[in-house]
Formats: C-alpha cells, structure tokens, sequence
C-alpha cells in the first residue's frame, strides 16, 4: 500500500517564504517542493544563518522539504557550453539538498533525442553522469523532469548514463 502526502510548491503560494509555509500549514499540506534558483532560497545566497531559519521554519509549521527544484533554465544540459556553469551550479544545488537533508533535486534537462549517435545526446550523457555521480556520493537523487521524449528514449538515456544517482520526475502534467 502507499502512503501518499499532499504537497505544494510553495512558490504558488506568491509571497515570503514564511507566509506560504503558514498557508500550506493551514491548507493541510504535508510536504513542499521548494525552488532554489532565485528568491530568499536562491542556492547562490543561501548560507549557515539562511539555513538556521529555514530549520527553525519548518519545525515551526511541521512541513516536509520534499525536494528541491534546481531548474536552470535555457536548454537544460543540452549545450556543451552552458554546462561550463551549469554543471558546478547543480553540484552546488545538490549539495544544498544533502545539507538540507532533502533526498531530491528536480530539474529539466531538455529534451533527449531518440538518436543515440547525435552529438547532443553525447553532451547529456557526460553531463548527467558527472550530475548522477556527484549526487550519488552526497545521497540525493536528481530526478529529470520528463518531457517530449517517449518512456523508452527516457529510459535508454538513463541506461546510458550508467550511474546511480539519476532518477524521474513524472510530471502528469507534461502528459
């Protein structure tokens, strides 16, 4: 049997950090997704201090971090050199998970082509391998949010990666 929560991400919420907390509460959510791209969570500002207040708010309103979303946006992981940043800035994310004691990372790599031999399926591999190692080494999963791409591309992708740390974000809504 499962044990399904209800969540939220609290950005929905469109106020402070605090505010949402207090509404998801009030709303009987068990758990939120939170995004770590920008923001008072921005994973680039978030230090020891934003980390002692963000503990303290969760206690506070009894909510689970269920996982962090780390979309960097543009083409996901599909351009060699965008990953020159992006690959040290999800590293960074990931580590803020493990710091946090979140299990999860999601993010959008972009869409996988179902042409194994194209150059850009190349790129994502390399890079989701260097991303699926390190957070397996911090315990997190980075779950990649699913797209235009079939099951089976998906899953042969993930194969090819060949590494833990790597999992799926099933979004019904890409449905």
């Amino acid at each position: 049997m499962y044990n399904f929560k209800i969540g939220v991400l609290v950005e929905s919420f469109k106020t402070d950090f605090e505010t949402s907390l207090k509404k998801a509460s009030n709303a009987g959510v068990e758990g939120i997704q939170l995004y770590v791209t920008s923001g008072e969570n921005d994973f680039r500002t978030f230090d020891k201090k934003r980390k002692t207040v963000f503990d303290e708010l969760i206690k506070k309103y009894g909510i689970e971090v269920s996982a962090l979303c780390g979309d960097l946006g543009g083409h996901g992981i599909m351009e060699e050199e965008e990953n020159k940043t992006k690959l040290p800035d999800m590293k960074k994310i990931i580590s803020l998970s493990n710091m946090l004691g979140v299990g999860v990372v999601t993010t959008h790599i972009g869409t996988v082509p179902s042409d194994r031999n194209e150059k850009r399926y190349e790129v994502m591999i390399n890079a989701a391998r260097q991303l699926g190692e390190f957070a397996k080494e911090n315990g997190v999963t980075l779950a990649i949010e699913t797209g235009p791409e079939t099951p089976e591309t998906l899953k042969g992708f993930i194969e090819d990666v060949g590494v833990g740390g790597i999992g799926v974000n099933l979004d019904p809504a890409n449905f």
